[in-house]
C-alpha cells in the first residue's frame, strides 16, 4: 500500500496499524464492542467469523482468544491493509473479501458484526466512509440482510454478537431475532443522539 493511501497510523495494543483513507476508524460503537466481548468466555470456541471488520482490532482480540478467525470485509483498501498486518505478524486471521456472507462457505461458532447502521440521510454519501457506515434509508437494511442469513452459518451451539443503535428500531430487530434464536442485550451506551446496544444472540 502506498504512503499516500494511509488516513492515519493507529496504536492499538502491541500493533501500529495503518489505516487506510476509506477505513472507519475505532469508535464509541468499537469499543463498547470490544468491551463486551472481553467479558465473554471465548476460549471455549474453536472458530470465528468477524463481518465488515474494518480496522481489524475486533479481530486481533480474537485471534488471541480463538484458534482460527476470518474476517471479512468489502473495502479492497482495508483488504490489502489487514493482509499486509496478518502476514507481518504471522497471525491466524484469514482475511476474506466478502459482501456479508456472499463468498462464505462454513459455519462458526462465534461471529461477529459491527454492521454500518446510520440512515443513508444522516450521513454524506460522498464521504469515502461512507461504505463502513451506510445502513441503508432506514439504517437498517444491511442488519436484516444480515439476519436473515445468520441461520446458515452459525453452528447449533453458536453465538452470534451484533451491535446495534436506536436509530435502527431495535424493538423489530429484537422481535425478529427471537423468532429463530434467543437474544439478549449485553452492554449498552448512550451518546447524545442515539443509544448503542450489543445483542448476544443464541442458537
Amino acid at each position: 500500500m502506498q504512503e499516500t493511501t494511509l488516513k492515519t497510523i493507529y496504536r492499538y495494543d502491541d500493533y501500529s496499524l495503518n489505516l487506510p483513507k476509506t477505513c472507519y476508524l475505532p469508535s464509541d460503537d468499537t469499543f463498547l464492542l470490544l468491551d463486551a466481548l472481553k467479558k465473554e468466555a471465548l476460549n471455549n470456541y474453536k472458530n470465528t467469523l468477524e463481518l465488515g471488520f474494518g480496522s481489524g482490532i475486533i479481530s486481533l482480540y480474537l485471534s488471541k482468544k480463538i484458534n482460527m478467525v476470518d474476517c471479512c470485509d468489502i473495502n479492497e483498501d482495508v483488504i490489502d491493509y489487514f493482509k499486509n498486518l496478518v502476514d507481518k505478524e504471522n497471525l491466524n486471521i484469514n482475511v476474506i473479501k466478502s459482501n456479508l456472507f456472499t463468498n462464505i462457505n462454513k459455519k462458526y461458532d462465534v461471529i461477529v458484526f459491527n454492521p454500518p447502521y446510520v440512515p443513508s440521510e444522516k450521513i454524506n454519501l460522498k464521504d469515502k466512509e461512507a461504505i463502513a457506515t451506510d445502513g441503508g434509508k432506514e439504517g437498517s437494511e444491511i442488519i436484516d440482510q444480515f439476519l436473515k442469513n445468520l441461520n446458515k452459518f452459525l453452528e447449533k451451539e453458536g453465538v452470534c454478537y451484533l451491535l446495534i443503535s436506536s436509530l435502527n428500531n431495535p424493538e423489530r430487530i429484537i422481535k425478529n431475532i427471537k423468532k429463530e434464536f434467543s437474544v439478549k442485550i449485553i452492554n449498552k451506551k448512550k451518546l447524545f443522539f442515539e443509544e448503542l446496544l450489543i445483542l448476544k444472540i443464541l442458537k
